[in-house]
C-alpha cells in the first residue's frame, strides 16, 4: 500500500462538505457518457449525505461543457452536490482517494492506471459491470486480488 506523504484533508480541496460522503470520480471528464448523469442522480436522490467529485478538465472548456451539461441533466435539489476540484499534483491525488469513501468508475470508458493508483491506497472502486464495454480493467484487477466485485 502506498502511504501519501501529504496532509492533505478533504475540505482543503472540497471545502463545506463536512460531514458528507464523498463519492470520487476521478477521470478525465470526457470520459464521462450522458448516461452516467443519470447513475449520478440516483446516487444523490438515496443518499442525501453524498457529494460526487471531479477533478476539473485540463482545458476550462471541458469543465464548462460539462457544467452546462449537468445544469439541463442534473435537478436543482441534487445539482450543488456535483463538485469539480482543481487540478490535484499526483501526492494530493493520492491522499484524496484515501479519504473518499467511495469510488465511481465511469462507463463505457473505466479507469485503467488511475484504478491501480487508487487500489494502491485501499479506495473501493464501484463498477457497473454490464456498461463498461471498453475494457474492464478496473473488474479484471479485482480478480487478481482475490475480491469479488
Amino acid at each position: 500500500r502506498v502511504k501519501p506523504r501529504l496532509s492533505l484533508e478533504i475540505e482543503d480541496v472540497l471545502p463545506g462538505i463536512a460531514g458528507m460522503r464523498l463519492y470520487l470520480v476521478p477521470q478525465t471528464l470526457y470520459k464521462l457518457h450522458p448516461d452516467f448523469d443519470g447513475l449520478l442522480a440516483d446516487i444523490l436522490r438515496k443518499d442525501t449525505h453524498a457529494i460526487v467529485a471531479f477533478p476539473e478538465a485540463q482545458l476550462g472548456e471541458w469543465t464548462e461543457a460539462l457544467e452546462r451539461r449537468w445544469n439541463r441533466t442534473l435537478t436543482n435539489d441534487i445539482r450543488d452536490r456535483v463538485r469539480v476540484f482543481r487540478r490535484l499534483d499526483f501526492d494530493e491525488f493520492i491522499r484524496l482517494a484515501q479519504l473518499c469513501d467511495v469510488v465511481l468508475d465511469p462507463f463505457p470508458v473505466g479507469g485503467g492506471r488511475s484504478s491501480l493508483e487508487l487500489f494502491s491506497v485501499g479506495a473501493p472502486i464501484v463498477m457497473l459491470e454490464p456498461r463498461t464495454s471498453i475494457v474492464q480493467l478496473t473488474r479484471g484487477m479485482y480478480e487478481v486480488r482475490g475480491d469479488p466485485c
